[in-house]
């Protein structure tokens, strides 16, 4: 099983009520036993979004890394003008891909992130995954992550974070300061078939990046993300209907239609992968509720439970 922890990461850039992120025409690509990948292409596109309002298309620059590895990541493509969607051919070896999206006007401001697994059919699939830690900051933080955490791969779900420097294994409460960013660190995880949980050090191995930020006038906006989940065989499932997101719980009431859970289940048997639907919210900080659609959120796999034999690789 793996957990993208993900999304895959998103890095999404918050101005007053403005939301940019990344979406992605395939939740997964698969590899076959001779080396084809399924998609042989994906088209990331930009999109904005304020507040309740339908998503629109949005023009930034594109930089998509690579890894063979699942660790050390190349630069693949870096786009040089402003685009609305990147169509990339996957390269050979390819075991994770991860596209940055870059505002229109600096190439230095990273408005968002986000990963795709290849899954090697022909090998099946154990445990991997990447964990996830969240700190408000004014600036890059300067105190990262330390210690250590727990990953339980039956549920997908990261704990016991001990290491401290304010992060967090959930989003925290926004602080309401203006100019103020929410940074994601993020370390890819592994362990053979049968492992119930793995020890996640800090000391190294991570990255960091940028995936939000108040307006330039407090109190700004806030941000979460409404996620889901399912164990489904075949083709991507899709996610349809309408929640209400409670700030002050930091959950919502409907899950989406057709078996989908608010936590990750436990996993039906072999061959299934485990889906996960992530929608990301935006709303000024004087807001108790906002309302959301599932369709609007972006499917991808973060999980299987699979056979012995090579690990599928995730980035979420």
């Amino acid at each position: 099983m793996s957990l993208l922890a993900t999304g895959q990461i998103t890095i999404t850039d918050v101005t007053d009520t403005v939301m940019l992120y990344l979406s992605a025409d395939a939740s997964v690509i698969q590899k076959s036993s001779s080396g084809l990948f399924t998609p042989a292409a994906v088209t990331f596109s930009a999109l904005a979004k304020e507040g309740a309002s339908i998503p629109y298309s949005y023009s930034g620059k594109f930089v998509i890394l690579t890894s063979t590895d699942g660790v050390n990541f190349t630069i693949s493509y870096q786009g040089v003008a402003n685009e609305s969607s990147v169509t990339f051919t996957v390269l050979p070896e390819t075991r994770l891909i991860k596209t940055l999206l870059y505002d229109s006007v600096s190439a230095n401001n990273q408005v968002d992130e986000l990963g795709l697994t290849v899954i090697d059919v022909a090998a099946g699939s154990t445990n991997t995954g990447v964990a996830r830690l969240y700190k408000y900051d004014t600036a890059t933080p300067t105190l990262n992550p330390q210690g250590s955490s727990v990953f339980t791969w039956s549920t997908g779900i990261h704990s016991a974070y001990d290491g401290g420097n304010g992060w967090f294994i959930a989003v925290p409460a926004n602080p309401g300061f203006a100019n103020t960013k929410l940074y994601m660190a993020e370390k890819p995880v592994s362990a053979g078939s049968g492992i119930v949980n793995t020890a996640v050090s800090w000391a190294s191995g991570y990255t960091i990046g940028q995936i939000s930020a108040n307006g330039t006038s407090a109190p700004g906006s806030r941000f979460a993300i409404a996620r889901a989940y399912i164990w489904d065989v075949g083709t991507a499932p899709t996610a349809s209907g309408s929640a209400t997101y409670t700030w002050s719980s930091g959950s919502y009431n409907n899950v989406p239609a057709g078996g989908w859970s608010s936590a990750a289940p436990v996993p039906p048997g072999a061959g299934y992968s485990l889906y996960i639907v992530e929608v990301k919210l935006i709303d000024a900080d004087t807001s108790l509720t906002s309302n959301f659609d599932w369709a609007a959120g972006q499917v991808s796999v973060i999980g299987s439970s699979g056979f012995e034999g090579k690990c599928a690789d995730s980035l979420r």
